[in-house]
């Protein structure tokens, strides 16, 4: 990393290196064939017939960012188990999007989704599992998530991936020289959360981020791998 402050945002403008077909975005989010299900289906909920919709994808798949648009959207309140814990409760009569919606208490998620269906409000599920693996024991509130339409968010392909690296090395204020993005995409781990880790590790390194700062961390983070396949 360049010794002193980063650039500031005026100077350091990335464009996504994305090909033509693909530079299509929603409101920040690269779309792609991992997630573009998932956007469809968002922007067609609620539907005549459809009052629950469970989004599913895996950490850093961009979930929460969807959700996010869609709560903005139709004018939604997101809650979440600690929020619900503390005593945060939703106004009546508006949508809802429920983040880590397999860590709510059991009784809490069925009035949830009795209102719903009371109130004629939509309800976002955000999960990283599908409904059919939630350890909920209320029989009538099993059967209800069974029957959930589900769309699910797949780990980043490496469209996806690209752009969150530019923008990963943006949010820190790091200009990556031309070779290291398609480097790392060669060699990290596939997800949205090694994307941050990684650059997150190269910012706080000492000296430049390079290409070959970046093989020294992607060689160590292999030698740790396969040192705990041996522990």
């Amino acid at each position: 990393m360049p010794a002193g402050a980063p650039p500031s945002p005026a100077l350091f403008q990335p464009r996504l290196p994305l090909e033509a077909s693909v530079r299509e975005e929603h409101d920040g989010l690269v779309v792609s064939d991992c997630n573009r299900a998932a956007l469809e289906a968002l922007d067609g909920f609620p539907g005549a017939a459809q009052r629950v919709l469970a989004l599913i994808g895996p950490a850093g798949s961009g979930k929460s960012h969807l959700a996010r648009v869609w709560a903005r959207r139709v004018g939604a309140r997101t809650l979440d188990p600690a929020t619900m814990a503390a005593g945060d409760q939703a106004p009546d009569h508006v949508p809802l999007v429920l983040e880590q919606a397999e860590s709510f208490e059991a009784e809490a998620l069925f009035h949830l989704f009795n209102r719903a269906e009371i109130e004629q409000q939509p309800l976002l599920l955000v999960s990283r599992t599908s409904p059919d693996q939630w350890l909920f024991a209320l029989p009538d509130l099993r059967s209800r998530l069974l029957a959930v339409r589900m769309v699910r968010i797949r780990e980043p392909d490496e469209t996806v991936l690209e752009a969150m690296l530019v923008r990963a090395f943006a949010r820190r204020g790091i200009l990556p020289p031309p070779d290291l993005i398609p480097y790392m995409l060669r060699r990290m781990e596939r997800s949205g959360a090694a994307v941050s880790a990684l650059v997150d590790q190269l910012y706080e390194a000492p000296g430049e981020v390079t290409r070959r700062s970046a093989a020294r961390l992607l060689d160590h983070l292999c030698e740790e791998e396969t040192a705990d396949l041996f522990d």
